[in-house]
């Protein structure tokens, strides 16, 4: 087994990403540390949902506590992290003081779960973050509390009142007592064409100073919707249909991964990726 760092084990590490083998069969892993090799070589990180180590292709499943739990200072500078739509688990403590500009939550079906245990954790999944916009392109459960800094034990941590910007995908569905308190955020997208009602969604300091920007033809039956209608402003806009692009995830078509695991738009020299609609995984040689 491979010594990452400070007593941290993998099984093998593919562009200074280090991976624990979950399933051999099933031939996936999670994603146990982002070495410092990475952490000061990318400013931007696209975590890989596919990784090619030794001519076999691994899924990437979950995000272990020890992926980028750096003390203080060590995670700063970051313009953005992007989740894969692959990960269907976070771990307490994966993320800890990383200072992001932008944190997205690609596209997904499945809903992103963290354990339990979080709830009643005095540590959470991104304690001490500072982020000031954030994309959830799917349903994330637990975590919708993350606005809530009065929660005792909130999946994310209070830092995230510096949130300005908010995106809520068109797949983030499952919104019960959603966001809560959050006294600088500014911009409210939010792409669900169907709002779903609730009692809860955020506090009055939300509902006052944020704008509610919703699909085109959608505003009336936002004004109609509990948790919803509190906005004193609440505005239409047509988004574009390449907002899928901003989580570069996109479950509806064919996609295309380098052999570092990183998405491209179009295949590259060497070994390709390709994931069709349909799921299914091959490699392509692009000479």
């Amino acid at each position: 087994m491979l010594s990452v760092s400070n007593g941290i084990k993998a099984d093998f590490e593919v562009n200074g990403i280090s991976y624990t083998v979950l399933s051999l069969e099933d031939k996936t892993v999670a994603l146990t540390r982002i070495t410092d090799t990475y952490l000061y070589q990318y400013a931007s990180w696209n975590l890989p949902a596919y990784i090619t180590y030794n001519g076999q292709t691994f899924t990437v499943k979950q995000i272990n506590s020890t992926a980028a739990n750096y003390s203080w200072g060590s995670g700063k500078g970051i313009s953005s992290i992007t989740i894969p739509s692959t990960v269907e688990t976070i771990q307490e403590g994966a993320f800890s003081m990383i200072q992001m500009t932008k944190l997205i939550i690609s596209d997904a079906d499945t809903k992103l779960g963290v354990d339990n245990m979080m709830m009643m954790s005095s540590k959470s999944a991104f304690i001490d973050c500072r982020v000031h916009e954030l994309y959830i392109g799917r349903n994330v459960g637990y975590l919708l509390s993350m606005f809530n800094y009065y929660y005792p034990h909130p999946a994310f941590s209070p830092q995230w009142i510096e949130l300005e910007k908010l995106t809520i995908g068109p797949k983030a569905y499952g919104a019960k007592n959603y966001f809560g308190s959050n006294p600088n955020i500014k911009e409210i997208y939010c792409m669900i064409t169907v709002p779903e009602e609730a009692e809860y969604v955020f506090h009055n300091d939300v509902y006052v100073k944020a704008t509610l920007y919703v699909p085109t033809g959608m505003a009336d039956r936002y004004k109609a919707a509990e948790g919803w209608k509190n906005f004193l402003v609440i505005k239409e806009m047509d988004f574009p249909s390449g907002i899928q692009s901003l989580t570069r995830e996109s479950d509806s078509q064919k996609r295309i991964f380098g052999i570092n695991g990183q998405e491209t738009d179009a295949p590259r020299k060497g070994i390709n990726i390709i994931r069709d609609s349909n799921g299914k995984t091959r490699k392509v040689i692009q000479r």
